[in-house]
């Protein structure tokens, strides 16, 4: 939730003016025509006065000279939204669950190959103890 805090104190919103059309969303295509947002090159204002432009992204079809809401960050260029606090939650919420999930597949793993390597040990020595045994109880064992 730091990060969030963060992040809304080192952005703030404006509003960009595109200064080219957007491609329509396609039928057909890989993205199946959705509405994937477009880059386009757009042009805003600073805070401190002054215009800047660069690429914004924007819905399919958009024409120019519409005005785009943005995200800017402390120098005046485009930055994404800022994480909202349930966001910032989730995302640490799941890179903990992902680290336990981790750490569990280890020790899982070092359990599987102790356990594996434990077991040709005891079959080794059973193998040992039955040919031992099979000579005690045979003065024959083992001849051909």
């Amino acid at each position: 939730m730091d990060i969030s805090r963060q992040q809304m104190a080192q952005r703030h919103t404006s509003s960009a003016v595109t200064l080219a059309a957007a491609p329509s969303a396609t039928v057909g295509t890989a993205d199946g025509g959705s509405a994937v947002p477009k880059a386009v090159t757009a042009r805003w204002e600073l805070p401190g006065g002054g215009q800047r432009s660069g690429t914004v992204n924007v819905a399919p079809g958009t024409a120019a000279g519409t005005t785009v809401p943005v995200w800017l960050d402390q120098n005046g260029n485009v930055a994404a939204a800022p994480l909202r606090p349930g966001d910032a939650l989730a995302m640490a919420l799941a890179v903990g669950m992902l680290a336990w999930g981790i750490a569990a597949i280890g020790v899982a793993s070092l359990v599987a190959a102790a356990r594996r390597i434990l077991g040709r040990a005891r079959a080794h020595r059973w193998d040992r103890e039955w040919e031992r045994f099979g000579r005690r109880q045979s003065p024959h064992f083992g001849e051909s």
